[in-house]
């Protein structure tokens, strides 16, 4: 069967012309108005991912069900916003995974659906630091190749920029890694990325390793960055891999 994108959007026109460049590119859309039918289809075994429209009215309670849900960093959601957005944070912290400016050039849509929102991508597909097929520090493995997490023998869900952001913790564990050099290797595309929004996904992913690890393996490194310490690490000086200068 063909992936389904879910669309959510009461811009009649604008849904017309995303249904016909989506099924142009061989996947099937599903267009979802009201919040209980967005996060219906969003539990469905073939959703390959949701598309929100910031100017629908029903937008925070669709992100609001999703949440309740906890179907957010199961299914890669992208929000199409304005260009002069200043929703970013929010929208983030509700479970977006990607802010897609209008007016939408369909080659970025059809880039975050081929490589943001697909499951079992090959390990070339993970940003600009993809290499080898496990990764294993502390209690955390992560299969490349499935793009599976596990901490503690039990399963890590996480979204796409999380999985980013953990792949580059993991390759390179007891190193400070700066805000703009995090951006380079989880974040796609040209739109600029407010460092807040890096410590609001980083705030995520600690959580999240938190709840099955119980402890906080990822720890600030104040005015530098972020840095993975793992057990050997932890009495040693951190190097300052990609360190960069930060505003």
């Amino acid at each position: 069967m063909k992936p389904v994108v879910v669309l959510s959007s009461e811009d009649a026109e604008f849904c017309f012309l995303l249904q016909y460049i989506l099924e142009a590119e061989g996947y099937a859309v599903c267009l979802a108005s009201k919040p209980a039918q967005v996060v219906r289809l969003a539990d469905h075994p073939n959703t390959h991912a949701i598309l929100l429209d910031c100017s629908s009215n029903n937008l925070d309670a669709i992100c609001e069900g999703l949440r309740r849900s906890a179907l957010t960093g199961r299914i890669p959601i992208a929000a199409l916003v304005g260009a002069n957005s200043d929703r970013h944070i929010e929208l983030i912290e509700a479970g977006i995974d990607e802010s897609l400016v209008r007016p939408l050039a369909p080659a970025r849509l059809l880039q975050f659906l081929k490589t943001g929102a697909t499951s079992g991508l090959p390990g070339e597909g993970l940003g600009q630091l993809g290499s080898g097929r496990t990764l294993r520090q502390l209690e955390i493995e992560m299969n490349l190749a499935s793009q599976r997490v596990r901490c503690n023998g039990r399963p890590l869900d996480l979204a796409p920029i999380g999985f980013r952001l953990l792949q580059c913790f993991l390759q390179f564990p007891n190193t400070v890694h700066s805000r703009s050099s995090l951006i380079a290797a989880a974040w796609r595309g040209t739109r600029p990325v407010d460092p807040r929004t890096v410590d609001v996904h980083i705030g995520r992913l600690r959580q999240a390793l938190r709840q099955l690890s119980g402890y906080d393996a990822i720890r600030t490194v104040r005015t530098a960055g972020y840095m993975l310490e793992t057990r050997a690490g932890r009495s040693a000086r951190p190097s300052r891999h990609m360190r960069a200068v930060e505003g």
